[in-house]
């Protein structure tokens, strides 16, 4: 595959990895230069949900395809968003929404190749599986910031995390302990604000992949 074509630079480049915790700095700063957009989408993802599940909660299957469509603007209005902080871009909910609408329907089909690409292989084996998972864990990044098709993500987003599995699962490990303190209910708030700041992590792990795409494995 060709190299990704020239890109905006981050603000503050990040010239190595700082690994799953560093990485909460930076993004907290990142997060910080459009909180309030990122805090409505937050809520306005929240809210929805719970909408479409009252309306369409008794019949599966439509609340299952009405959640993932309306998820699929509000997935790729957050990413657009993430990457906006990241480059220091003053993003507003309309101009997130607007830039989310045409490209919806690509990122729910994206959504369900990796599911089930993943699904497929933890039926072959447990390890395969798990091997995917980081592996396209950042296509929808490069469906929303490069605008590139479907299939062409998906392998841009293999292509980019070769050797970088490790950094993904950081991430994901991070955010799993980020969700113990919400089994107190006290600690919910916490949570939200952790998560909320630390929602930027993986397009700063995009940028930085794209920054350095012969970086050490």
């Amino acid at each position: 595959m060709e190299e990704p074509n020239p890109h905006p630079k981050p603000v503050v480049p990040l010239d190595s990895w700082p690994g799953a915790f560093g990485v909460y700095e930076p993004s907290r700063d990142a997060v910080r230069r459009n909180l309030s957009t990122v805090i409505l989408l937050f809520v306005l993802s929240l809210v929805i949900g719970i909408v479409i599940g009252l309306i369409f909660g008794r019949v599966f299957w439509l609340n299952e395809i009405v959640s993932g469509l309306v998820g699929a603007v509000m997935g790729a209005a957050q990413i657009y968003t993430y990457i906006g902080c990241v480059r220091g871009r003053t993003v507003e909910l309309p101009d997130a929404i607007n830039e989310a609408l045409p490209l919806f329907f690509k990122f729910w089909v994206l959504t369900l190749l990796i599911l089930f690409s993943v699904i497929g292989g933890f039926i072959l084996f447990i390890i395969p599986g798990l091997l995917i998972v980081p592996r396209l864990a950042l296509s929808p990044y490069f469906l929303i910031d490069k605008q590139m098709g479907i299939l062409e993500a998906y392998q841009a987003s293999w292509n980019a995390t070769k050797g970088h599995a490790g950094k993904v699962w950081g991430l994901f490990g991070v955010v799993f302990l980020m969700t113990l303190p919400s089994l107190t209910i006290l600690l919910i708030p916490l949570t939200m604000y952790w998560a909320i700041m630390y929602s930027t992590a993986p397009a700063l792990l995009y940028q930085y992949l794209l920054d350095h795409p012969n970086s050490s494995k």
